[in-house]
């Protein structure tokens, strides 16, 4: 009885590894045109579980204009999109679209 407990509890484990370590959620920097910057979890998908904040310090990142948005309808399970820049922890960033 004690090895099928013991049995049971590792493959519990295994598939809760399993499981984070496919997971499609990472904390990125998102910055406005103003440089403005705010850690905030980016997720392939609404169903995504998101992992624990990292440690990090905000980049140093200078003003940008922001493009010209082309009109997009937000994904299922979003309320709305909008540009902002996505950065590395030494400032590079590029604009995108994101969804919340």
């Amino acid at each position: 009885m004690r090895k099928l407990t013991v049995l049971v509890g590792m493959l519990g484990l295994t598939t809760v590894f399993a499981v984070t370590a496919d997971a499609g959620c990472r904390w990125e920097w998102l910055c406005d045109q103003y440089g403005k910057c705010a850690q905030k979890p980016v997720c392939d998908s609404t169903l995504d579980i998101v992992p624990p904040r990292p440690p990090s310090v905000a980049p140093i990142v200078p003003p940008s204009i922001q493009p010209i948005p082309s009109p997009t309808i937000p994904p299922i399970g979003t309320r709305t999109s909008r540009q902002v820049r996505r950065c590395d922890a030494w400032g590079n960033c590029i604009w995108d679209t994101g969804c919340y």
